[in-house]
C-alpha cells in the first residue's frame, strides 16, 4: 500500500516539473521571440538613418521635392499724418507660386520696433520687418548642392549614440557576438571623429563600415533570410558608392559591385518565395546591372543618378 501511495507521488512530482519546464521552455521562446521582433525595427531604424547619412554627404534625396527658406529684411516708415510710406528689399517675397519648376512661395513676418522721433508736433516711426520666404524646390542629382551640411550630419550622429545605447542591450539579449557590438562602438566614435574634422572622404567611409554591420545584426533572426539577403546587397552597393568620390577608384568600385550582385542572386533564385514581389526583384536587377553599366562612363553623375533608383527598389522590396 505504502509502495502504490509513494508510486502515485513520484508520479505527480514527474508530472509537476515536465509542467514548470515546459511552462519555462515556452516563455524563453517569447521572450526571444519578442526581442527578435524589437531587434528588427531597431535594424530597419539603423538602415534608414545610416544610409540617410550616407546620402546627405552629396545632397541625395529619395523625396521629389524639399522645401527651402530664406529670411530677408525689409522697412517700413510710418508717418503721424495718415501716410504710410514702405520700402521693401528686393529680396522680399510676394508670397505667390512659383513658375514652370514648380516651385511654390509663401512669408511670414514679424516686426520689431523702431525709432520715434518728435518734431513739429508730428511724429515718425521705422519699423524692421523680417519676413520667411518659403520655396519647394525639385530636388534631383544635377540641380544638387556641392556643400555638405555638416550640422546636419552632427545631429544625425549624435542621434546614433543614443539609440545604440539601447539597441547594443537587444543584441546581447538576441545572443550576438560581443566582438560585434564592441566594433561598432568604435566604428562609431570614428565617426563622430570624421565629422568634427569635416572629412568627407573618412565620414563616408566610416559610415560605410557602420552600414556593414546592419546585414550582420539582421541575420540574427533566421526567419528574416529575404531582408537580410537585400541588406548585403546593400551593403555592397554602399561600399561602391563611397569610392566615387575618390580618384581612380572605378576598378574597385566594379569589384564592389561584382560582389553586391553575387549577394542579391539568393533573392533572385528564390523568387517562388518572393511571388508577390517579383516586379521588383526583376526590376532590381535590372537596375543593378545598368549600375554596373555606369562604370564605363567614369561620371559620377550618372552613377549617382542609376544609384538611387537602384536603392529605391531595394528598399521597397525590403518590406
Amino acid at each position: 500500500m505504502k509502495r502504490t501511495n509513494w508510486s502515485k507521488i513520484s508520479i505527480l512530482v514527474i508530472i509537476l516539473l515536465l509542467s514548470i519546464s515546459l511552462t519555462g521552455c515556452s516563455k524563453n521562446k517569447n521572450e526571444r521571440k519578442d526581442v527578435l521582433q524589437k531587434l528588427g525595427n531597431e535594424v530597419e531604424y539603423l538602415d534608414t538613418q545610416i544610409l540617410g547619412m550616407l546620402n546627405n554627404i552629396n545632397q541625395i534625396s529619395f523625396q521629389k521635392y524639399k522645401v527651402e527658406s530664406e529670411q530677408v529684411t525689409s522697412k517700413d516708415s510710418t508717418a503721424s499724418g495718415g501716410k504710410n510710406a514702405g520700402s521693401t528689399s528686393p529680396d522680399q517675397s510676394s508670397g505667390s507660386s512659383g513658375g514652370e519648376n514648380g516651385s511654390g512661395s509663401g512669408e511670414s513676418s514679424s516686426n520689431q520696433s523702431g525709432s520715434q522721433d518728435s518734431q513739429g508736433g508730428s511724429s515718425s516711426s521705422d519699423q524692421n520687418q523680417s519676413i520667411t520666404n518659403y520655396k519647394m524646390e525639385s530636388s534631383n542629382i544635377l540641380n544638387r548642392q556641392q556643400t555638405v551640411d555638416w550640422d546636419s550630419l552632427k545631429k544625425d550622429v549624435e542621434n546614433l549614440y543614443d539609440t545604440w545605447s539601447t539597441i547594443i542591450l537587444d543584441l546581447y539579449k538576441a545572443n550576438a557576438d560581443n566582438t560585434l557590438t564592441q566594433n561598432f562602438s568604435t566604428d562609431l566614435d570614428n565617426c563622430l571623429a570624421a565629422i568634427k574634422a569635416q572629412d568627407k572622404i573618412k565620414t563616408l567611409e566610416v559610415l560605410s563600415k557602420l552600414y556593414d554591420y546592419i546585414p550582420q545584426f539582421s541575420d540574427l533572426n533566421k526567419e528574416k533570410a529575404k531582408v537580410t539577403n537585400v541588406l548585403r546587397t546593400k551593403a555592397s552597393v554602399v561600399s561602391a558608392y563611397v569610392l566615387v568620390e575618390q580618384d581612380n577608384q572605378w576598378d574597385e568600385i566594379s569589384k564592389r559591385l561584382a560582389n553586391a550582385e553575387q549577394n542579391y542572386m539568393p533573392i533572385v533564385n528564390n523568387i517562388d518565395e518572393n511571388k508577390n514581389k517579383e516586379y521588383y526583384v526583376n526590376k532590381s536587377y535590372v537596375l543593378l546591372k545598368e549600375l554596373q553599366k555606369s562604370i564605363a562612363t567614369q561620371d559620377k553623375d550618372v552613377f549617382y543618378i542609376k544609384y538611387k533608383n537602384l536603392i529605391q527598389e531595394l528598399n521597397i522590396l525590403q518590406e
